[in-house]
């Protein structure tokens, strides 16, 4: 009895500090870096502190990634919604293997060879946020350029008061600093890792479709393969509209834009000015710049490879019935299996989905937002 009493208080404890620690992150901290930025981004007075003014930013921009997210997830309603998302999406997988007996026969080179570079790009992921950034978020926490104690700083400047009372707040702002570091990358980790096994588990079915029509050893019977794409297109209804209740993951275009922008900035600015340069500086912006800009091509691409695929498939069905009236028509009733997390839409990305010159926009928008910087500079 004691020991299950203690586990109920336990959890209750837990989820109240989770439910404090995102209220205090909505309505205190977000607020308040957000008036730091604005204020750093106006000030007329150079900062010589440019490790600082990046990782404010920085700091500002994951952590107003992740708010949206971690609501979600502090709802008991939320969490209900996102494991029955993910329930009904592992539902209908386990229905498209007993469709296709023969599944492993299916997976050609191409399908295995997509598989292992998805898997590949979220291990990658998840070591950089488990290991590389628990690494070197301490380095900084406890160092004059932590955004806490600059910020404190700036309100009152307490290195008057003594060395002890400076040891002190220093200490107290980098465990928080790495407290709070913690919990936005296992949010962003919890983010990426569900965006990514939707948009692989779509995409590889969808290239299993259109691999039954271009090999005829692979081809399947025609209502089976209608059936297929029907329930294929309901996963992807589900999984957009539980992205769009996210909020965070329909917003990542915005995000990297910023985040590239700024990191590129500070980067290019290092090799500009003749002051001695900060290797920290280089290393943190180059690695934010390589990670963003890899994140944002890797979407982009996987995005705009469901919607080619889905569209040949289509044309390929209907090419190969031409001389059924009653099967062309029911292909003409399918639309293209698009996924499109964009917060503005037009009718063609309604339609049919983002293709690769979207990756040449967010190009287009980071070089010229930098180069706008560095010159107003």
């Amino acid at each position: 009895m004691w020991l299950s009493t203690g586990k109920r208080n336990l959890r209750c404890r837990l989820a109240q500090m989770k439910r404090s620690s995102l209220f205090l992150a909505t309505y205190a901290i977000m607020p308040v870096l957000t008036i730091r930025c604005v204020l750093l981004a106006r000030s007329q007075a150079k900062v010589n502190d440019k490790v600082m003014v990046f990782t404010t930013f920085l700091g500002t921009a994951l952590l107003g990634m992740i708010i949206p997210f971690a609501k979600v997830l502090v709802r008991s309603s939320g969490r209900e919604k996102l494991v029955s998302c993910i329930r009904t999406m592992f539902f209908l997988e386990e229905r498209f293997k007993e469709m296709i007996p023969d599944l492993p026969y299916h997976l050609t080179p191409k399908a295995v060879s997509l598989i292992s570079q998805m898997s590949r790009m979220l291990n990658v992921l998840s070591f950089v946020m488990d290991h590389i950034v628990s690494f070197t978020v301490p380095f900084l926490a406890f160092t004059r350029s932590s955004p806490g104690y600059a910020l404190l700083r700036s309100i009152y400047d307490f290195e008057t008061l003594g060395i002890l009372v400076s040891l002190f707040i220093l200490i107290s702002t980098g465990i928080f600093t790495i407290f709070y570091t913690r919990m936005i990358m296992g949010v962003f980790s919890l983010i990426i890792t569900f965006a990514v096994h939707g948009v692989a588990l779509i995409n590889l079915w969808t290239l299993i479709l259109l691999q039954s029509c271009q090999f005829s050893q692979l081809k399947f019977e025609f209502f089976k393969s209608i059936k297929i794409y029907k329930c294929l297109t309901l996963m992807k209804n589900i999984y957009v509209a539980m992205c769009r209740h996210l909020g965070s993951i329909c917003a990542h275009h915005a995000y990297s834009v910023f985040i590239t922008t700024t990191a590129l900035y500070y980067l290019l600015s290092q090799f500009i000015n003749d002051k001695a340069v900060s290797m920290f500086l280089i290393g943190g912006s180059g690695s934010a710049v390589v990670i963003s800009v890899a994140l944002e091509k890797a979407i982009v691409t996987y995005l705009a490879m469901v919607s080619t695929n889905s569209r040949k498939y289509l044309e390929l069905m209907s090419n190969a019935n031409r001389g059924n009236k009653m099967k062309r028509r029911m292909i003409k009733a399918l639309l293209s299996n698009s996924i499109n997390f964009e917060i503005i839409n037009t009718v063609e990305t309604m339609r049919n989905g983002i293709g690769l010159e979207y990756f040449l926009k967010f190009v287009t928008r980071v070089t010229d937002y930098a180069i706008d910087l560095i010159l107003a500079k």
